[in-house]
């Protein structure tokens, strides 16, 4: 789940538009008949996303890595 906090109201209408297009085409389509601001505002928040999920994907990859610290000390040894 993508959490991002201290968003305007106008920042989260943007992203439930974003969210509900199909594809990198369509996303295209819609911030190109954005006025100059709001196209800006949502490649701010395109970029707010992928550093979100980049986040959340790291703390998995760490979350992993402690597991298989855990899993390695009732590993049978040869």
């Amino acid at each position: 789940m993508i959490h991002l906090v201290g968003l305007t109201h106008r920042q989260v209408e943007l992203l439930d538009v974003l969210w509900d297009l199909d594809s990198a085409e369509e996303v295209q389509n819609f911030i190109s008949d954005l006025s100059d601001r709001d196209q800006q505002e949502c490649q701010t928040l395109m970029e707010l996303l992928r550093l979100e999920l980049l986040d959340q994907s790291i703390n998995l990859l760490l979350s992993f890595k402690e597991a298989n610290k855990v899993i390695s000390k009732f590993t049978l040894g040869k």
